[in-house]
């Protein structure tokens, strides 16, 4: 997460999707994730225009990990409504 390259044809997108699972996998939160992720925020280099700026890379990570939390929920509450 600090910024180094990474695998090769990867886009930011998928970059933030992996790291939202795992962040929401371990526990952690939106002001713990954004800062050990500054230096992939601040260095990705981008191929195309959608996220080649540091704040629209910010705004994707945060959205994936909203996203991510809020399946989760989902999947929570199903399984209460399931279980009983």
């Amino acid at each position: 997460m600090s910024g180094q390259p990474t695998a090769d044809g990867m886009g930011f997108h998928q970059i933030a999707m992996q790291i939202a699972i795992t962040a929401n996998a371990l526990g952690k939160k939106e002001d713990q994730l954004l800062p050990l992720c500054e230096g992939l925020i601040q260095n990705h280099v981008s191929d195309g225009s959608r996220y080649n700026t540091p704040s629209k890379r910010k705004t994707e990570l945060q959205r994936m990990f909203v996203e991510n939390v809020y399946q989760r929920i989902g999947r929570l509450m199903n399984q209460m409504q399931n279980d009983g």
